[in-house]
């Protein structure tokens, strides 16, 4: 089926070729979808099952997609449990940090603090990344 080009002289087409996507995602195959719908000819529409096996598509894209989302959070939640549980472990302990300005500094961990989503140890009243622990005693 002929598939006229909707996107004009300023859409798609006018993009450099790398501003191009490389896959397609769920709103372009629903744009697609859609797009041949409308240059249907009238005389002769989309078989029922064509277009039945169409939505199945469709909605087989959005649950993988759905999946893929929440995989990816669960991902990220086991990522912050498994940063949480080493800098846990840490209290207490003596620790030697590097810092970006300066030798590295030797202190006992007093407490852990989440800081946008990452652990940071309390060492001698200040916060530290825990990727800057080089030594632990």
């Amino acid at each position: 089926m002929y598939v006229a080009n909707t996107a004009g002289t300023n859409g798609l087409w006018a993009q450099a070729p790398e501003e191009l996507k490389k896959e397609l995602g769920k709103d372009d195959f629903l744009l697609l979808m859609l797009t041949e719908l409308s240059y249907q000819d009238p005389l002769n529409p989309v078989d029922n099952q064509d277009f039945i096996a169409q939505l199945a598509q469709f909605s087989s894209l959005e649950q993988m997609y759905n999946v893929a989302k929440s995989l990816d959070t669960l991902a990220q939640y086991q990522l912050q449990a498994g940063s949480m549980a080493q800098a846990t472990a840490l209290i207490g302990r003596e620790v030697t940090i590097a810092q970006l300005d300066g030798d590295p500094i030797s202190g006992t961990v007093e407490r852990v603090k989440i800081v946008d989503g990452l652990p940071q140890l309390l060492v001698d009243g200040k916060l530290y990344p825990i990727g800057l622990v080089l030594e632990v005693a």
